[in-house]
């Protein structure tokens, strides 16, 4: 199902990009097979992309998971139940280049946490393929 749900979410994304808008993939890519089939099938698109490491400790992703439970209508499949196997299973993206990886703390305020994104993801200058400078263009 795994499988399928990424299948879905990364042609999803294509027919985003295809009609000029920037996307976010709200996905955790927690193994390595996951993230390789990102880098892959947006690679052979020609597509840019990045992935954003947000680091929490473990007592805010359990404190996170509980308000998450008390609410009826947050949909997820991941509970605090799950907390052990899901962080056993998760595998550090220790194989993306620092050009593909950008790693955020989510300690501060949620606001606070997407600003520090967004001005990471500036700072590298994420541009959609085709599209360079003016002096480029006309080169």
């Amino acid at each position: 199902m795994t499988g399928k749900t990424y299948d879905r979410l990364l042609a999803t994304a294509e027919a985003h990009v295809q009609q000029g808008h920037g996307i976010i993939l709200d996905a955790t890519f927690a193994r390595r097979e996951h993230r390789e089939l990102l880098a892959e099938y947006f690679g052979k698109r020609g597509m840019a992309w990045r992935f954003i490491e947000a680091q929490a400790s473990n007592s805010a992703v359990k404190q996170r998971l509980r308000v998450r439970e008390a609410k009826s209508n947050q949909v997820s499949d991941a509970r605090l139940e799950d907390f052990v196997k899901l962080t056993r299973r998760y595998e550090s993206p220790a194989e993306l280049s620092r050009d593909r990886l950008i790693k955020i703390r989510t300690s501060g305020p949620l606001a606070q946490t997407v600003t520090k994104a967004l001005q990471s993801l500036v700072g590298l200058q994420v541009k959609p393929p085709g599209l360079g400078t003016r002096h480029e263009r006309q080169s």
